[in-house]
């Protein structure tokens, strides 16, 4: 799917938002709103037509293209975000290899697509749920490769 410097670029400051909500988190207790709905429907998109149609808009990644312009830098911040997106990148790659990792994965994100059918996405279930398929699923590949 990403093919072109732009589908690349998208992609990119879709992990950079990721990650510059878990460091707002981790420091402040909370983060933008809009931009963690933004990440949680990427998670769900199971079937999207471009690499823009994970995330919608350009407008919901401004925090993620932010990032790619002023936080990847040598300041505590930009070092502890880069830090973040290399191991995020790093726990992909692990994932990646794995196929029944990536089958066990895919199978509950399914499951967590069809309980959208009765549950809002930001419901405190459905983040429960997500949570449940990081630690069953993600979490075990960096436990298993240390």
């Amino acid at each position: 799917m990403a093919n072109t410097l732009y589908d690349r670029t998208i992609a990119f400051a879709g992990i950079c938002q990721a990650v510059a909500l878990v460091q707002r988190v981790a420091k402040d207790g909370y983060c933008d709103s809009d931009a963690f709905e933004t990440s949680i429907k990427a998670i769900t998109n199971m079937n999207p037509s471009s690499t823009l149609d994970v995330f919608g808009i350009e407008s919901d990644l401004k925090i993620g293209l932010e990032c790619l312009v002023n936080g990847i830098d040598s300041t505590p911040t930009g070092s502890e975000i880069t830090r973040y997106i290399i191991s995020l990148m790093a726990l992909e790659r692990k994932l990646n290899s794995r196929n029944d990792a990536m089958a066990q994965l895919g199978d509950r994100l399914q499951m967590v697509e069809r309980q959208l059918d009765h549950y809002e996405l930001l419901d405190e279930q459905m983040i429960s749920n997500l949570a449940s398929v990081y630690l069953d699923v993600i979490s075990q590949l960096d436990l298993a490769f240390k």
